[in-house]
């Protein structure tokens, strides 16, 4: 994106575009961990489980500012990212798709 144009014209570091995914994944983090406000307890859960999720990406995106070709560290990017993909498509149909549950019934 910008961060790549950028760094055709300028004279930015290679690892610039790695710092700024990085930062967009901690600031995803942030947005999900902080936006339990007013949420019964299982939308609190549900958010804080894929806050963990996506800081598992965010340790992996980091650490390949430190080692971009390591096998391992990009693997670990896609597994995260498949993970954080999964659990918002879990969590969407769990509290707004056909398979709502409600957590105030005992049954």
């Amino acid at each position: 994106g910008i961060v790549d144009l950028l760094s055709l014209y300028c004279n930015l570091p290679k690892s610039t575009s790695q710092l700024f995914l990085s930062l967009a994944v901690y600031n995803q983090v942030l947005l999900f961990y902080y936006h339990i406000h007013g949420r019964n307890l299982f939308n609190i859960t549900i958010h804080k489980l894929l806050a963990m999720c996506i800081v598992v990406t965010a340790v992996f995106v980091t650490l390949r500012m430190l080692n971009p070709r390591n096998l391992l560290i990009n693997t670990g990017i896609a597994a995260g990212m498949i993970l954080q993909g999964t659990h918002l498509i879990q969590a969407g149909s769990l509290i707004y798709g056909t398979a709502k549950i409600h957590p105030t019934s005992h049954s």
